[in-house]
């Protein structure tokens, strides 16, 4: 930071105590950054070109637990400088952010194909259950598990597809939540029956 003129101890403590330190996320080891690259690595597979739903699926199966594990992160963390006197103010996206960042260009991008919107309820339902998740974090993953519903009834068109969409919003595995491992073996098992 360049000043014209040097500052007084009050304009310099107050500078101290506002200023916000903002990383590049795409350089460095960024935990945001490889979700980042997991979402394009999935919109690149459902692109018309590509038309790979199985990819998209495995990478909505890699995200879930990521998601979780980020949405574990409190909204703010901080880090005392006794020896300079300040305090360094981490901030951590908050859920709804990381859904609109990850989740939203997925759900949008594979809206009318059915594996991919089973496989992103299941997820959404599975972090949703989640105990460890803030009561407006939970209110997120509702408002975007109703997103969804609203994508399903304009993107499939399929009656039978859609019911059975809507089937994985109240079907539930043993113990109540279904674990990524056994959402893999039903959706593959699926998709080997579709294609």
């Amino acid at each position: 930071m360049k000043l014209n003129s040097s500052l007084t101890e009050e304009q310099e403590r107050v500078l101290n105590f506002s200023c916000i330190i903002s990383h590049d996320l795409h350089k460095g080891k960024h935990p945001l950054l490889n979700l980042i690259k997991l979402m394009e690595v999935a919109l690149r597979a459902m692109s018309p070109g590509i038309n790979d739903p199985g990819t998209a699926l495995d990478v909505v199966h890699k995200l879930g637990p990521l998601l979780d594990k980020m949405v574990r992160l409190p909204s703010f963390t901080s880090v005392i400088n006794a020896r300079k006197g300040i305090v360094v103010i981490k901030s951590n996206m908050v859920t709804s952010q990381l859904l609109g960042l990850i989740v939203l260009p997925i759900r949008h991008y594979s809206k009318n194909d059915i594996s991919v919107m089973i496989g992103l309820v299941r997820m959404l339902i599975f972090l949703r259950a989640k105990t460890h998740l803030s009561q407006k974090g939970k209110e997120s993953l509702s408002t975007e598990i109703q997103a969804l519903r609203e994508d399903i009834k304009g993107g499939i068109a399929n009656p039978n597809h859609k019911e059975r969409i809507n089937r994985a919003f109240t079907d539930s595995m043993p113990n109540g939540v279904p674990s990524f491992f056994q959402l893999n073996n039903v959706l593959r098992q699926y998709l080997n029956l579709c294609y």
